[in-house]
């Protein structure tokens, strides 16, 4: 009854323990210490665990001893230790009870180990990065929010540097996103070496990463971490048998002179940024408080339109082109509009550039195309004639690889015909890349989509690609139209692009009409379709269904 009562007590004692956040080294202590006491002959018993190549062992443990009870540790059914007691006296030991109980604690054990390294990988995945293993933001700004109550203690300083690769996202979309993410694994170790024990590598997202330099003496300490930042990324990355180059720019903020909180100081990291992005790239700027306010805004408008997307803040608009006699929609220009939690409405020339320099047009792009095609779905389905919807493909849309795949999928995703959709592209991209440019719009022509060009008139002199490339629709772009009454260079350029198109069988869609003037003249030459504030100013997806017919 004795024995039984010691052995209740010792697993009492050892469970109370396994509820605790112990380290592992002060819970094998803890089990040696019940389990020996448990023991019928304590006094002589000498106990050792064993566990992934540690040991924790009694003061009186010898490795001669070999009178003793012996069972394995496992975590997940995997052996990773085990746990023994001997009698350092031949004495007998009380079985099966004592047997039964190192096996009951040697299973606590692996239990308690097993729900530990679970917490840890719960902790892990939601502070670190899944891709490259380092910090991610939320174990950064706790880091950085450590470093400066330390350094404000001992008054030193610490910097943050933001990091952002240049020309990733060409090489992403070039080559892939296996490539692309095992670049960044590549970068971030490389970064990892490039840095003390001490500082924290983390990656902030996308192609963007973040170094903590805490405790340093001066600004040069900073600058001398970017120049070998600077080096070692831009010596070239063998990937797949492909020789990648990047660079990155950074942007430097020390603590406290340019930020003494966390939200400030990575702030101020990413400004500093943005303004060696705009300084060339490849090269590292420190925060100034007279930086360019324009750079700054720029700046905050791009890391919002990143989350654009995902709080469906975008729009779509749709202008009418309109035919003569009867006015009526030929056509409807997609427009896209952002509407900005704080800034209201945003018009697409001042939120498409920067997407474009961000690589967000992708994206963008995609949900255009796709919202596009949903809109035509649901007014067909609601019994309207649809006119054909026009949209403006970008330059990095074309370069994708995948465009046309993309384009079929969303199209037999939405169940549209190819023949509603025309796609808007500008003269400037059709000379490069000439082969691949003709290829890509061939293969677009073959699924039925019409291909027109956008600001006719304003690129480049050559009208070679006219018979080279399937161009169904030119559009002459605004600035002429505008001064066509005045101006008699415009309005010989005007006739003289509608009689091209008519002898090419080309339509011609001029754009910007805006007055009772511009209209007559452009009709008075034979242009039938047009498009501008004079008919129309871009409406949102209900007010075009009251301009609709019904079948």
């Amino acid at each position: 009854m004795h024995e039984r009562l010691k052995e209740v007590r010792c697993l009492y004692a050892i469970r109370r323990k396994m509820e605790s956040a112990s380290p592992v080294s002060e819970f094998c202590q803890e089990i040696i210490t019940h389990l020996r006491g448990a023991m019928q002959f304590p006094e002589i018993a000498a106990v050792v665990i064993e566990l992934d190549g540690e040991r924790f062992i009694t003061e009186n443990y010898s490795q001669y001893l070999t009178h003793g009870l012996l069972t394995p540790i496992k975590i997940n059914g995997k052996e990773h230790g085990c746990l023994r007691i001997f009698y350092s006296e031949n004495r007998s030991f009380l079985l099966p009870e004592e047997q039964d109980l190192i096996d009951t604690i040697a299973d606590d054990l692996g239990r308690w180990l097993e729900h530990r390294q679970a917490e840890q990988r719960i902790v892990k995945m939601a502070t670190h990065d899944v891709l490259t293993g380092l910090p991610n933001r939320l174990l950064l700004q706790d880091r950085i929010a450590q470093a400066m109550a330390h350094d404000r203690r001992r008054h030193e300083q610490a910097a943050v540097l933001f990091i952002d690769l240049d020309h990733f996202k060409i090489i992403n979309d070039s080559l892939g996103h296996e490539v692309g993410d095992l670049l960044l694994q590549e970068v971030a170790a490389r970064l990892a070496t490039t840095v003390r024990s001490e500082d924290t590598v983390a990656r902030q997202g996308g192609d963007e990463f973040i170094v903590l330099l805490p405790n340093i003496t001066s600004a040069q300490d900073a600058e001398a971490v970017a120049k070998k930042i600077l080096n070692g990324l831009i010596q070239p990355f063998h990937i797949h048998e492909k020789e990648l180059h990047i660079g990155a720019s950074i942007g430097i903020a020390l603590f406290p002179e340019n930020g003494k909180s966390v939200d400030t100081l990575m702030k101020s990291s990413d400004i500093a940024m943005y303004h060696a992005k705009e300084s060339g790239r490849n090269n590292y700027q420190f925060f100034a408080p007279e930086m360019n306010k324009i750079v700054a805004e720029k700046h905050n408008l791009s890391t919002y339109l990143r989350h654009a997307l995902e709080r469906n803040e975008l729009l779509l608009y749709f202008q009418p082109v309109v035919d003569i006699p009867g006015k009526k929609p030929a056509s409807l220009e997609v427009l896209l509009r952002w509407q900005h939690p704080q800034q209201g409405l945003i018009s697409p020339d001042k939120f498409i550039p920067l997407a474009e320099e961000t690589g967000m047009i992708v994206p963008i792009g995609e949900w255009v195309l796709r919202q596009s095609c949903l809109q035509i779905r649901a007014w067909q389905e609601q019994g309207y004639d649809v006119p054909k919807l026009a949209i403006n493909l970008s330059v990095r849309q074309l370069r994708q690889k995948t465009l046309i795949a993309d384009i079929i999928r969303i199209l037999n995703e939405t169940g549209v015909e190819a023949s509603c959709l025309a796609l808007e592209i500008t003269e400037s991209m059709l000379v490069e890349n000439v082969e691949a440019m003709i290829h890509t719009l061939n293969q677009l022509s073959a699924l039925g989509l019409e291909i027109s060009i956008d600001d006719f008139g304003i690129g480049y002199s050559s009208l070679s690609y006219l018979k080279r490339y399937p161009i169904d629709t030119l559009k002459i772009d605004k600035s002429f139209v505008r001064d066509i009454a005045t101006d008699p260079d415009d309005a010989a350029i005007i006739e003289a692009i509608i009689a091209m198109a008519c002898r090419l069988k080309i339509k011609v869609i001029a754009e910007g009409v805006e007055t009772e003037e511009q209209f007559t003249f452009l009709a008075r030459q034979g242009c039938r379709l047009f498009q501008g504030f004079y008919f129309s100013q871009p409406l949102t997806a209900t007010k075009v269904r009251n301009k609709l017919r019904k079948h």
